[in-house]
């Protein structure tokens, strides 16, 4: 039902285009497209941030300690490979055996529940 709904929108809207792209384009060049969320530190001995970077739509996590280089630890533009919308969300996670688990819920466009995974 929400397929076709989108479809008729899109089919009605379709005229607007050019006007959709140049109001995007405006709004981008008015946003700083290099932005980086202030580290924090977790019990893990990792620093955790998330920065965006130019021609991005989505943000990147990573992760870095004092004594190793900065580490890629969720790329959402490459989750969102093939998918209208994403959105992620952080929960927190109980990690008794200190294996330095972080979960994630990933929703994507049309879908009601989330996807869970975890990474370490």
């Amino acid at each position: 039902m929400l397929m076709r709904i989108t479809r008729y929108a899109n089919g009605r809207l379709n005229h607007t285009e050019p006007l959709q792209s140049l109001l995007y384009s405006e709004f981008v060049s008015h946003m700083d497209e290099n932005v980086s969320t202030p580290a924090t530190k977790l019990a893990d001995g990792f620093e955790y941030y998330s920065r965006k970077e130019k021609g991005q739509e989505y943000a990147v996590h990573c992760r870095r300690s004092k004594s190793e280089a900065p580490q890629v630890w969720l790329n959402e533009n490459e989750l969102a490979m093939g998918s209208q919308t994403i959105w992620v969300a952080f929960t927190s996670l109980k990690d008794p055996y200190r294996l330095h688990l972080l979960s994630f819920g990933l929703y994507s466009a049309f879908s009601k529940l989330p996807d869970y995974s975890i990474r370490s």
